[in-house]
């Protein structure tokens, strides 16, 4: 197995895993919900849990674009850039939604 097929398997877990978790907080909560909070203005930003399925869905469409596009090129360190890039806007929507889930809890 190729570290191309490695970090693309662990970019699909961490974005599953992203995806299981928004899925059982929301099972728990009905109600609106903080969806953006920052420590200068507070919560600024409210809706409901079905708008926090947001984060996995754009962790998709980013792990989709960037292993089309490695797959077209044909270079490896390009390859390895973009699905290695993919996993750090994972791991960014990871702590995203664990903040989510840590301030409506």
């Amino acid at each position: 197995m190729s570290r191309f097929s490695k970090l693309l398997i662990i970019n699909l877990l961490t974005n599953f895993l992203i995806w299981i978790l928004l899925l059982v907080v929301a099972q728990q909560n009905s109600g609106p919900i903080i969806l953006h909070y920052s420590a200068y203005l507070g919560a600024d930003l409210i809706g409901f849990w079905t708008e926090s399925f947001s984060l996995p869905l754009a962790g998709l469409f980013i792990i989709g674009l960037n292993s089309f596009l490695a797959w077209f090129l044909q270079e490896k360190k390009l390859q390895y850039f973009l699905i290695s890039a993919s996993l750090v806007c994972q791991v960014f929507l990871l702590i995203g939604s664990i903040s989510i889930i840590a301030i409506n809890g």
